[in-house]
Order: structure tokens, then sequence, then C-alpha cells
């Protein structure tokens, strides 16, 4: 399932307007009614925490404002925590893996949105080998669908520019390793379905970056405008069409 602001794809399949309010997961139908209301929750770090961005302008809050506001009968719980990764723990920052059993405990979770995994690229230790990467998105995938739980992925956002230190910066080996995983979870095979976050956000002119509206200053973290941005993505994957 691919969403943008022009298109859903549902696993490898384009539905019509006419079927907005389903979706195709690896060819069973779903529909979301009043009758099936569930849980999402959101797995990432500090983009999915609004750092950079003022407070309550993160993209889940914004989701589940949305969902509050429209009576929509489905629940929006944000598991992240700033500085963390999918595959890396260290004292106090669980890796997504390792915080997955506890979200899978949420009442009634029927999807999980994974997001954030360009910790894994730039932060120390850096893991550029896509392929590392890759096999963690099916191990927590495998987790997932062993309870009955969907995963839905965020793509990989830029971050040409972005220079913390001399040693977590952009890189042309992490900028390969993005596209990489990115080019993985639009081919539509890896995940149950994803949401194209680096195509809104990307800036045209360089799509190593960010859009300039989009850029909170770091290169790195979305501005509240881009979190807008990303809060309609989700409100399309997450609730019904007209």
């Amino acid at each position: 399932m691919r969403i943008g602001k022009s298109a859903a794809l549902f696993g490898c399949a384009v539905l019509a307007a006419t079927l907005a309010a389903s979706f195709i997961v690896k060819a069973t139908l779903f529909q979301r009614t009043p009758s099936s209301p569930g849980c999402v929750a959101v797995v990432g770090a500090s983009i999915a925490t609004g750092y950079r961005a003022e407070p309550g302008a993160d993209w889940p809050h914004l989701v589940r404002q949305h969902l509050e506001r429209t009576r929509t009968p489905l629940c929006l719980e944000n598991r992240s925590i700033g500085a963390t990764r999918l595959l890396h723990t260290s004292p106090g920052l669980p890796s997504y893996l390792d915080r997955e059993a506890a979200v899978l405990d949420i009442p009634n979770v029927r999807e999980i949105v994974l997001t954030d995994l360009i910790n894994d690229i730039q932060a120390l230790p850096h893991q550029y080998d896509p392929q590392v990467i890759i096999a963690g998105i099916r191990r927590f995938v495998a987790i997932a669908h062993h309870r009955g739980v969907r995963v839905l992925a965020t793509t990989i956002t830029a971050y040409g520019g972005y220079h913390y230190t001399d040693d977590q910066r952009f890189t042309a080996d992490g900028e390969r390793c993005r596209r990489t995983v990115n080019a993985a979870l639009r081919q539509g095979q890896l995940v149950d379905g994803y949401i194209d976050f680096d195509q809104e956000l990307a800036d045209p002119e360089d799509t190593t970056r960010l859009r300039p509206q989009y850029d909170s200053g770091d290169h790195l973290h979305p501005s509240a405008e881009g979190q807008r941005a990303m809060a309609e993505l989700g409100i399309a994957a997450l609730t019904p069409g007209p």
C-alpha cells in the first residue's frame, strides 16, 4: 500500500476512488467501518514526537485530533521515543524491536506504523547496509503478523545537509542506504503498506534534501508545516475516504 496525495496504492494494486473506504493488504480486503474499531500504534523516534516543531504539532497527534474531531472509531497511540532506532538498543533507548512486544499488548491494536528509520542510518553506530535494515523490518513484520497485526511503514525522509557532528551527518553511503530501503518499501512486498513521506517532503530540486518549507532548520527534522503534510498522508492512510 502506498499513500500519497495523488494516489493510494495497496499492495501492488491501485484502488479506484470508489474503493477509497477499503484497502487491500496481502490479497485480503478489510473494511474500516464503525463496527470494526481498533487501535493504531505509531513506533518511531524524534520526528514522530515532533522534535523541533511546536508542542502538539507532531503528525501522530494531528492524526489523533482528526480522528476525534470526525468521531472516527479508531484510536491512535504514539509509542515513539526520541533518538531510538529499529535495530540498536542503548541505555535508556530501547530499539523498536525491543519495544514491539509492549506495543502488541495495546488493547485491540490492529496496525502498527513503523517510522523514523533514518536513525539507523544517521546515528552512531551507522548502519549503511540496507539489507541489514530490510532484514530488521522483516523481523518486525513477522512478529506482528504472528499476533495478527498489520504493519505499515513510512519511507525514510531526506536528510541532505544534516551535520550534527563530524561523525553524525549526511553521507553518500547513508544516502545510498536510504534510497535502497525506500525502494524496497515501495515494491510492496516488505510490509503490508507504506506511506510515502519521502516523496511528499523531498525537495524536487534536490531529492537528498527536505523542501525548505518542510525543513525545521537542521535538515533532518520536519518543520510544523512538514508535520502537517505528514499528518495529511497519515489521515489518508488510516481513515476511510469520502
